[in-house]
């Protein structure tokens, strides 16, 4: 199983056994998130893996799972972090897959302040371990939006697109609430975030991470059809907003063929 295929099985593990995960993988999901590549050159994004003792120490606020262990996601404070980091945390997410291991999204975590690392900024906390039951999900348990109510067609789009828009449709997000929408043209996806005024602030900080996270299964749903795409601002895309209902929508990037205009 690569990245791509656990994107359709995964599911938030929220009971764990108390098997040890080995120094060993825990070193190499370490190397894995020292490894990964970044979506823009200026950022920078780390981690730290604490047991459930020390994290109960550490880490302040109610869990919604009792794991073995728990990653913490650190990124730079830049107006792009939130969303780099969440890339980055979806990765390792997946890679923690295929390793065999459950893993789950902790939204209500806060770090010690003197745990964060100076000039950094907490993104978000990964419960994870050995599921006590089953691993994976059945594609008959997916609960997700259908793509017509997430995209809008502008353009008639090609194979490689749509499997990528079925990639990102299965993401992940805080509360299950699907934030995201696209507009789709022939050779590229432009991606925004559904506003809700209503939205406290730490709950519309975890929208970036959404994004963040379905950027994540964009990118690797193209990687897998070996199609070359980047990840660009689109000036016209940030000021004409996806579509009639625009005020309520937030630009966050374009994902283009690369070499296309």
């Amino acid at each position: 199983m690569n990245w791509y295929e656990a994107i359709y099985i995964r599911k938030s593990v929220r009971r764990y056994s108390k098997k040890a995960v080995s120094p060993v993988l825990l070193k190499q999901i370490g190397n894995c998130a020292e490894k990964l590549h970044l979506l823009q050159a200026d950022s920078r994004c780390s981690v730290k893996i604490y047991s459930a003792r020390e994290a109960h120490h550490k880490i302040k606020g109610l869990f919604r799972v009792n794991a073995p262990y728990y990653m913490v996601v650190f990124t730079k404070k830049t107006s792009f972090g939130l969303v780099e980091a969440g890339c980055y945390a979806e990765r390792l997410v997946l890679y923690m897959t295929t390793k065999g291991l459950g893993t789950c999204y902790q939204g209500c975590c806060r770090l010690s302040p003197e745990e964060i690392p100076e000039g950094m900024q907490q993104a978000i906390v990964i419960a994870f371990g050995y599921a006590e039951k089953s691993l994976v999900r059945s594609k008959e348990h997916v609960n997700r939006q259908p793509l017509n109510r997430l995209c809008q067609f502008r353009e008639n789009a090609g194979e490689e697109i749509r499997s990528m828009l079925k990639a990102a449709r299965l993401a992940p997000s805080a509360f299950n609430r699907q934030p995201w929408r696209f507009v789709v043209w022939a050779d590229h996806i432009d991606l925004y975030l559904h506003k809700e005024p209503l939205l406290k602030h730490a709950v519309a900080s975890m929208q970036l991470i959404d994004a963040g996270i379905v950027l994540c299964h964009l990118l690797e749903a193209a990687d897998e059809q070996w199609y070359p795409v980047e990840i660009r601002r689109n000036e016209k895309a940030a000021e004409i907003s996806g579509g009639k209902h625009s005020r309520q929508n937030l630009y966050i990037a374009t994902i283009q063929k690369s070499g296309s205009l």
